[in-house]
């Protein structure tokens, strides 16, 4: 894992020696609970982190908050092949798999312009894809083919708002908010969903008779 923008924290992990024994799993197909798992949240706060990361507060939160949605998804999610001589399924794996990941940000960390929210998005969509929770969908056919000097084109929708499918923007905008509470405490939800969805979005707390929710912002601006 490299935070180049986060206090430059860089840390390798052997899978194995991470806190598994404290992970309640989610199953696919299942939310997160409400509240964090804070027996979760402590078992890698103190038995997964670098004593080095002491020093550097945000990469500290940062890190907390991959290894929980790694862990959380990873934990339980197995995988079965069919033996066609005796009509069984024999387990294969147990998917904990191992790779390399690297954030990088163009916003100025902790000043309140959504870097969090952005990490916790990209966190999030990482994770759903490596546990294969989510998928991208294929390319559409050319509008325009190939041809020499011309790469061709091809249009993608985006829905007014929207780059990708609404199902899986709203899987990802579910485990985003996820990495903000450990971030922020008790966030709105209001700046991942802003950075998964995109656009402009009135967030309404709920009290005096109203429920919370968020609506998107239509309109243009003048200039």
């Amino acid at each position: 894992m490299r935070f180049a923008d986060i206090d430059n924290f860089s840390h390798e992990w052997k899978l194995d020696d991470l806190p598994w024994d404290a992970v309640t799993p989610v199953n696919m197909g299942n939310e997160h609970p409400e509240g964090l798992d804070e027996n979760l949240v402590n078992a890698i706060s103190s038995r997964a982190l670098p004593p080095s990361i002491e020093g550097q507060p945000k990469a500290k939160a940062a890190v907390v908050a991959f290894l929980y949605l790694y862990m959380i998804l990873a934990h339980g999610d197995e995988r079965y092949v069919h033996c066609a001589s005796n009509d069984r399924y024999h387990l294969i794996a147990n998917t904990r798999p191992s790779f390399n990941f690297t954030s990088r940000s163009t916003l100025p960390i902790g000043a309140g312009l959504g870097s969090s929210a952005s990490f916790s998005a990209c966190a999030a969509t990482t994770i759903l894809l490596l546990h294969q929770r989510i998928s991208v969908p294929p390319l559409p056919r050319p509008t325009r083919l190939p041809h020499e000097g011309n790469p061709g084109h091809i249009h993608i929708s985006h829905q007014g708002r929207r780059a990708i499918a609404p199902n899986v923007a709203e899987e990802v905008n579910r485990w985003a908010f996820v990495a903000e509470k450990i971030l922020h405490g008790n966030p709105s939800g209001v700046d991942n969903s802003v950075a998964v969805f995109g656009g402009a979005l009135a967030y309404t707390r709920a009290g005096f008779g109203k429920k919370s929710g968020m609506d998107p912002i239509q309109g243009f601006v003048m200039l």
